[in-house]
């Protein structure tokens, strides 16, 4: 399924596909989820942020993360489906300090 990556050891942003575990989404994230947010009500951010890397990302004006974040999709019963946030628009409110 499409997903999006927020890589802040590449200051990059970039879509790729993803199967539907958890062992994926932690692989993709280097690590273990260990925190989660809905962006828009329609895609679900996951990162590994207790990880405490230096590298950091800013989501708009809210909190910054470390390490690497991933994007995909809900639906309305909650299970994953591709992500429907285009990549521009992700770049348009993630910065890299």
């Amino acid at each position: 399924m499409r997903a999006l990556i927020i890589d802040p050891f590449k200051k990059e942003i970039r879509e790729f596909e993803i199967e539907k575990s958890l062992c994926a989404y932690q692989a993709a994230v280097g690590g273990f989820i260990e925190f989660a947010v809905f962006i828009d009500r329609r895609d679900v951010l996951y990162v590994a942020d207790l990880a405490k890397w230096p590298e950091r990302f800013l989501v708009g004006a809210q909190r910054s993360y470390s390490g690497c974040g991933l994007v995909i999709g809900t639906t309305r019963d909650g299970d994953a489906a591709p992500a429907k946030v285009s990549a521009d628009a992700l770049r348009g409110v993630v910065r890299f300090p």
